[in-house]
C-alpha cells in the first residue's frame, strides 16, 4: 500500500512539473506562429521567409493571420498593415468573448521564449534587438518592470500574459515570470498569470485591455495599435 501511496505522489509531481513547463510554450499548434510579423509584413518582406507567409491558411486555419491576410490583399501593396482591418476583425471575434480585461486592471504582455537566454550572477541576460530597434531587448527588462511598477502604484490588479511561440529556455522564462511577480507583490498589488497556450486567444484579452503595458516587438506593436485605435492607455 505505501508503495502505491509513493507512486501516486510520484506521478502527481511529474504533472505538476509538466504543466509548469508547458505553460510557458504555446500549445503545439500554434508553435512558431507569429502574428505580429504578418500583420507588418516582416514575413513577407525576406524572400526565404515567404514560404511560411504564402502558407499561413494551411499551417493555422481559421486563425487571425489567416482571416486578416485574406482580407487586405497587402501582398500588392507597399504597406503591409491595415490596422482599421485588424481591428473590426477584433471587435467581431470579441463579440462572444465573456472573460475580458476590467476597466481598472492593467494588462502587461511579457515577451519570454527567446527572449529570456540566460541566467548569471542575479542577472537577466536578454536576446538583443537589431540595432535599429530604439529598445534594447525583446523582453522588458527587470529593471524597467520595477519603474513601470513605480508609476502603477494605484493599480488594484495586474493580469500578466505570456507564451512563447518557440519551446526553450523554459528554466530562464519560469525564473523571469517568477522575478517580475515579485515586483508587483511587493507593493500590494494583486497579480493574476494569464496565458491560454492560444496566441489568438490572447491577442483578443489584450487588444481589449484599457491599460496596457506593451513589451518590445512586433506582437506588441500591433495589440498597442489597436488599443490605440480604441482609445486606451499605452504604457511603453
Amino acid at each position: 500500500m505505501n508503495l502505491i501511496i509513493v507512486l501516486f505522489i510520484l506521478v502527481i509531481s511529474f504533472l505538476l512539473i509538466k504543466n509548469e513547463k508547458e505553460h510557458l510554450t504555446n500549445n503545439t499548434r500554434w508553435l512558431e506562429y507569429r502574428l505580429g510579423d504578418i500583420i507588418t509584413g516582416q514575413c513577407y518582406r525576406k524572400k526565404h521567409e515567404r514560404k511560411y507567409f504564402n502558407s499561413i491558411d494551411k499551417l493555422y486555419p481559421g486563425s487571425i493571420a489567416d482571416e486578416y491576410i485574406k482580407n487586405t490583399n497587402h501582398l500588392k501593396k507597399k504597406r503591409f498593415y491595415n490596422y482599421n482591418i485588424l481591428n473590426n476583425i477584433v471587435k467581431e471575434r470579441s463579440k462572444e468573448l465573456k472573460d475580458l480585461p476590467k476597466q481598472d486592471e492593467v494588462v502587461i504582455h511579457l515577451r519570454i521564449g527567446d527572449s529570456i537566454i540566460g541566467y548569471k550572477n542575479g542577472k537577466f541576460i536578454y536576446n538583443e534587438r537589431p540595432k535599429r530597434f530604439k529598445s534594447k531587448t525583446y523582453a522588458i527588462k527587470l529593471e524597467s518592470m520595477d519603474k513601470i511598477l513605480d508609476d502603477l502604484s494605484d493599480v488594484k490588479k495586474i493580469i500578466l500574459i505570456f507564451g512563447s511561440h518557440k519551446n526553450n529556455n523554459n528554466k530562464y522564462n519560469d525564473l523571469y515570470l517568477k522575478e517580475i511577480e515579485k515586483l508587483i507583490k511587493k507593493r500590494n498589488i494583486i497579480v493574476e498569470k494569464k496565458n491560454s497556450g492560444n496566441p489568438d486567444k490572447d491577442f483578443l484579452y489584450m487588444t481589449n485591455s484599457r491599460k496596457f503595458v506593451k513589451s518590445n516587438g512586433m506582437f506588441s506593436l500591433i495589440i498597442s495599435k489597436i488599443i490605440e485605435l480604441n482609445n486606451g492607455l499605452i504604457i511603453d
